[in-house]
């Protein structure tokens, strides 16, 4: 069990305060907001419909008077409005006039009080018989419940403009003063709930202002140690409520048993000694053993950070013996982009210094046209993950555009967060320089090709018009030609038949040609 507690303590070491303690504590200031309501109300009612149990009167106890009644109604409506973190400006501005009003109420009751006036505010709301138990004026709340109006009033103002220190320690004082109050019902001592026998704090008001002014306490939960994480907001959150409970129980019980006749006032006394100091030391053994299990864990988690700094600095060092003699330029930023480290290679590639390369230095190696497009993965966000590579240009400060291959790996935590970048640009000017020959050279046999093909359409379209214009003269001189081949064979002297046959065979070598021309034309189509 004592292993299960020290562990959970160690869980919870953790420094700011506690999400869930936040929550919890502006649920509790809504919460008592609403319940101060209900018992004004409550008591409002009481008195409208003379019912004694909403006034809070048992026999021989203080009822609740009109003005507490109504003091309460305003300082819930006052703390339920201060508990929310998106009321309206309206709603925040009547908060502020009903804590306002409470602390007028409560001032002036004192007012009467101290001067012995009567100004007439006791019995606004209802009359009551000048005889009433426990009241030293007809209707007028006690001197205690009183001041404790006027402070709660002002911790709710201080709150409203953000003084919550002053509003903690005024808030403070009114829940020492119920809890004084709620003590003397408790034990049955009468002084403590009121100074004379006509001025008594009703047990009703002691315990609502005790809950209202802790639910205004914990208005600013992040100021108070009790929600912080911390060992010490840990061991507060667990000692308080059980030293307290119990001093207040073991008081209690003495009281009971040494009314009931089992023992005197001196055994009772002894007794509730005894156990208080029991308590107390069962106290401070458990927070000492619990704090030396968390110092045990703090001194272990300090060598292994130990370790992992020597690690981290080893790690560092090898880091940049192999970046300092690396040919590519090399640099190192974190998650949002800032640049602790520059190795010479991208020193002389950039024609910056390590110097000028530092924090947010580096973007200016970017070409002006290409520094959104960079930006855009190499950037500043965090969720830029890894951003891979790509290419773009840099400009030195003397106007030198060199072209760059740049890549970027992500460093991961053991969480796995980004928690920066190793970044590299290699010089690529010369590869780039080629591929823009090839894709020049490309574009001009594109432009070649293009050119022939139209040269070649044409050409077909001269062979077509060309086979077609020359086939109807060759048919005029071939025909006639043929025919007196014919007709005139062995007529005419041999040296005028082989002049025909010379015309015949020319005029189908003409014919076999033109064919030819059709035919290519007709291929190409």
């Amino acid at each position: 069990m004592r292993d299960l507690v020290n562990s959970s303590l160690v869980k919870e070491m953790d420094a700011g305060a506690d999400p869930r303690l936040v929550a919890f504590f502006q649920w509790y200031s809504r919460a008592v907001a609403a319940a101060g309501v209900a018992v004004g109300v409550a008591g409002l009612l009481g008195w409208a419909l003379n019912i004694a149990v909403l006034k809070g009167a048992l026999p021989g106890l203080t009822s609740m008077r009109p003005n507490s009644a109504m003091g309460l109604v305003l300082i819930g409506v006052s703390l339920g409005v201060a508990s929310s973190t998106d009321s309206p400006l309206r709603l925040r501005r009547a908060a502020a006039a009903a804590a306002g009003l409470v602390a007028a109420l409560g001032l002036l009751t004192l007012a009467e009080y101290a001067a012995g006036w009567d100004l007439r505010i006791d019995q606004l709301l209802f009359r009551e018989p000048a005889l009433a138990l426990h009241t030293s004026a007809p209707g007028r709340m006690s001197p205690t419940t009183a001041a404790c109006f006027a402070v709660l009033g002002i911790a709710l103002l201080c709150s409203g403009a953000r003084r919550y220190r002053t509003a903690i320690s005024l808030s403070s004082l009114v829940a020492v003063a119920g809890l004084i109050a709620i003590l003397g019902y408790l034990y049955g001592v009468a002084s403590l709930y009121r100074i004379s026998d006509s001025s008594g704090m009703a047990l009703n008001t002691a315990v609502t202002l005790f809950v209202t002014a802790l639910g205004v306490l914990v208005l600013a939960p992040e100021r108070l140690l009790v929600a912080h994480r911390s060992a010490s907001g840990v061991l507060l959150r667990r000692l308080l409520p059980i030293s307290i409970l119990g001093v207040v129980g073991v008081g209690w019980l003495r009281l009971a048993g040494q009314r009931a006749g089992f023992y005197g006032n001196e055994f009772g006394v002894s007794l509730l000694v005894a156990s208080s100091v029991l308590i107390l030391t069962g106290l401070i053994l458990w927070t000492a053993g619990s704090l030396h299990r968390v110092d045990c864990e703090r001194m272990a988690a300090d060598r292994a950070l130990r370790q992992r700094t020597l690690e981290l600095r080893s790690s560092e060092e090898r880091f940049r013996s192999l970046a300092e003699s690396a040919p590519v330029g090399t640099f190192r930023t974190d998650a949002r982009g800032r640049c602790s480290y520059v190795n010479p290679a991208w020193s002389e590639l950039t024609g910056l210094s390590q110097e000028e390369g530092i924090d947010e230095g580096w973007v200016r190696m970017i070409h002006p046209e290409d520094h959104a497009r960079v930006l855009s993965s190499w950037g500043q966000a965090p969720a830029a993950g890894d951003a891979g590579a790509q290419r773009f240009r840099v400009r030195t400060p003397e106007g030198t555009v060199r072209w760059v291959d740049g890549r970027a790996e992500a460093l991961l935590s053991d969480g796995g967060a980004v928690e920066g970048f190793i970044r590299t640009i290699c010089d690529i000017s010369s590869q780039v320089e080629a591929e823009e020959t090839i894709a020049a050279s490309r574009d001009q046999l594109k432009r070649a090709n293009i050119q022939l093909a139209r040269s070649n359409e044409e050409l077909e379209q001269f062979a077509y018009i060309a086979s077609h214009d020359l086939s109807e003269p060759l048919r005029a001189i071939s025909g006639p030609i043929s025919l007196l081949a014919r007709r005139y064979r062995d007529q005419l002297d041999p040296e005028a038949d082989q002049f025909i046959e010379f015309a015949v065979d020319g005029c189908r070598r003409m014919q076999a040609m033109i064919d030819d021309l059709l035919a290519l034309s007709r291929a190409g189509r």
